[in-house]
């Protein structure tokens, strides 16, 4: 039932605890629409019921001050328990509540434990859930098992409402009715996306439950159709002309959506001059048509190892606005003069169009860096002038690159050593190798350059006071902080009294090379607020820069492709007051919608990567491997695999592997015979146990 107005009514009581209301000011209070009167009458009549709103003799409305509430995000933990922030909510508390609900919870205090008891669901995460359907014997009902290991309650599906789904199919369920009491949630089959182990039904399992589209709306279609294929002279017009210069780019050797080129060149002995050439994705992507409409509700491109679920469509990713070498393109560019501090003298953002001379990838520059191999141009300007300028330019490129990150490193930008994971899959989908995935200094440039670039951009238009889409990360929290400190001081390091970034990247400089390492970094990484998109310029705390925003992927993120329409507008003096407050309206929007729908495809990127990982270790049961021990608890330990594949060993059971002793919280263990394992330590394990469904890898102690 929709109750889409419990979780304002109950805001609108907590602001004013000893407030009385009558229905009409509360109505007029939360804009409550005439074709909405009932579903809010019935919001605020469950209120009631619930005890958390009473009403008066004279027919007002007040909030029960006896109770001791909280409103907060149900998080669910796979074994029962959950948290409202950091408030402890047992099973038993739980009150049907599902992972990521707003709930309001009473706080509960007893001898010195507190606990929280979810007393009201003021609004559902989820009302579609991805799983496995178990058809029972008599084949007249059956029930979904959840993708999500936090949604540990299984969904009823009567008689009629399978879609003839056969057992261990993969299915989408929309849910009917929540569950209440000892009712169980029921369910009805919407989709059935095969069987649980053909090949792509995995991918279609999670792009469903983390609600991504892999295809676009026949408005978009159409109106992708339209566009020529080629530039008319007419959209040249007050560009630079930028064609003849020495741009080139460096990608992944499989990459296809290239949206930043480079130049560089060396104006005296201490000055460089980068320029950074962006797709100008905004020319083809009109304010609110179809195409930036689905754009803006994508947020971002999803990459899941290899697919891809572009923000946009191929004949625009690909095509239209990639970088493609030797083909003219409409870009936005920076041109910077950088002297040999890292310092940016002087710069210019313009319209332009370039020609790039070549798609450069990552492997062969680093390697021709190295001397290993040739440097592979494309092959019209192979034994040219161009060839020659383009090894001069890679030249300069790595020394200011070094001279940036030197700059950064100074000011005590936090630079994480976490190894990332290349994962090759066959042609039925299953993993061939995982492995480390190298980055060398060519990734390096690249980065460093557009770091620059995007604190350029923020600066500039944060000191004209034009709406624009910030990229901030806010500072830890203290209390975090605290536990970081804690965990290091126990693993025998020395703590520091502030926790500015420089102080916490000499922390990293000290565990550098050691086997702690990898852990280390995750934990502080962990300590770290999540990035976001803001309308504020907050700074960047991981970074250490005081403005920030993302400029450089427009092909592959919205907010990107918004500012760019503020940069244009600006550049052409297109900037009327009535534009400007409806840039303010629409930044607010968007740094919402993006943060959210960025992290939504990070947990879709991640899940994919597990269930793969999973896979690969499926057939090597039994076996032995050396791993890092990278967290240790009350109830396991985890090990991390030189190939970054991690797995856990359970140290709670009874026997064997039971009556493990906890020597420093988070860091070591002792077992029964005395022996201590420690984070950091390297220890033999063996397969043990694999489970893709849980996305669980499970190793045992040799």
């Amino acid at each position: 039932m929709n109750t889409k107005y419990k979780e304002p009514i109950l805001k609108l009581f907590l602001n004013s605890p000893l407030k009385k209301f009558t229905k009409v000011s509360l109505k007029q209070k939360l804009d409550v629409k005439e074709n909405e009167v009932y579903i809010f009458n019935r919001s605020l009549n469950d209120l009631i019921e619930e005890n958390i709103i009473l009403k008066s003799k004279k027919n007002k409305y007040f909030l029960n001050t006896n109770l001791d509430l909280y409103l907060g995000k149900f998080i669910q933990n796979p074994k029962g328990y959950g948290f409202v922030d950091k408030l402890f909510i047992p099973p038993r508390n739980i009150n049907t509540a599902l992972d990521g609900d707003i709930v309001a919870v009473r706080i509960r205090q007893e001898n010195d434990t507190i606990e929280g008891e979810i007393i009201s669901i003021l609004r559902r995460n989820t009302n579609t859930i991805v799983g496995t359907y178990i058809q029972e014997k008599d084949n007249k009902f059956g029930f979904v098992i959840a993708d999500n290991e936090r949604i540990i309650s299984d969904i009823y599906i009567p008689d009629g409402n399978s879609l003839n789904a056969k057992s261990y199919d993969k299915v989408i369920v929309k849910i009917q009715r929540y569950a209440e009491g000892t009712k169980k949630m029921v369910g009805k089959v919407t989709e059935v996306l095969g069987f649980k182990n053909e090949i792509g039904v995995d991918y279609l399992s999670v792009i469903s439950e983390y609600k991504i589209n892999d295809k676009f709306s026949t408005k978009t279609k159409k109106q992708i159709e339209k566009i020529p294929d080629k530039i008319k002279d007419s959209e040249l017009k007050n560009r630079q002309d930028l064609t003849d210069m020495c741009i080139f780019t460096i990608d992944g050797i499989d990459s296809k959506d290239l949206d930043d080129a480079i130049s560089i060149e060396k104006l005296t002995k201490s000055q460089y001059r980068l320029g950074v050439h962006i797709a100008d994705v905004s020319h083809y992507v009109k304010e609110d048509s179809p195409l930036d409409k689905e754009a803006f509700n994508r947020g971002t491109s999803v990459y899941l190892i290899d697919k891809v679920i572009p923000m946009l469509p191929k004949r625009l990713s690909n095509n239209l606005c990639s970088l493609n070498p030797l083909e003219t393109r409409l870009t936005l560019s920076v041109f910077m003069n950088i002297n040999s501090n890292g310092t940016v003298t002087k710069y210019e953002i313009c319209e332009s169009y370039i020609s790039s001379k070549s798609k450069l990838y990552y492997e062969n520059v680093n390697k021709y860096f190295d001397n290993l191999e040739e440097l592979k141009v494309d092959k019209k300007i192979k034994n040219t002038e161009m060839e020659e300028k383009i090894k001069q330019s890679l030249s300069y490129a790595k020394e200011l690159s070094l001279i940036l990150k030197k700059k950064r490193q100074k000011r005590g930008a936090l630079d994480f050593q976490l190894d990332e994971c290349k994962i090759k899959l066959n042609e039925y989908d299953k993993p061939i190798s995982v492995e480390v995935n190298e980055r060398g200094i060519s990734n390096k440039i690249i980065e460093e350059f557009m770091i620059v670039t995007n604190e350029v951009v923020a600066e500039h238009f944060n000191k004209l006071k034009i709406p624009f889409v910030y990229r901030i990360h806010e500072s830890p929290k203290e209390e975090k902080l605290t536990t970081f400190l804690n965990f290091i001081k126990n693993l025998g390091y020395e703590t520091p009294s502030d926790f500015s970034p420089k102080t916490l990247q000499n922390i990293l400089n000290d565990i550098k090379g050691k086997p702690e390492e990898r852990t280390v970094n995750l934990i502080l990484l962990q300590a770290m607020q999540q990035a976001k998109y803001y309308q504020d310029e907050l700074g960047h705390f991981g970074l250490a820069a005081t403005y920030y925003s993302h400029f450089t992927s427009p092909i592959r993120r919205y907010p990107d492709l918004q500012i760019h329409r503020i940069i244009k507008d600006y550049l052409n003096k297109n900037l009327s007051s009535v534009k400007l407050e409806r840039y303010r309206k629409k930044v607010v929007n968007t740094a919402v919608v993006s943060s959210k729908k960025e992290r939504l495809a990070q947990k879709a990127e991640e899940n994919y990567e597990k269930i793969k990982k999973c896979e690969f270790m499926e057939d090597k049961l039994g076996q032995k491997f050396t791993g890092v021990i990278t967290s240790v608890s009350k109830t396991n330990i985890k090990v991390l695999l030189p190939n970054t594949i991690e797995g856990i060993i359970y140290i709670k059971a009874n026997g064997q592997e039971g009556n493990y002793k906890i020597l420093q919280e988070n860091c070591s263990v002792e077992n029964p015979l005395g022996k201590r394992y420690v984070v950091g330590d390297n220890v033999e394990i063996k397969l043990k146990n694999v489970s893709i469904d849980e996305k669980l890898i499970l190793f045992e102690l040799v």
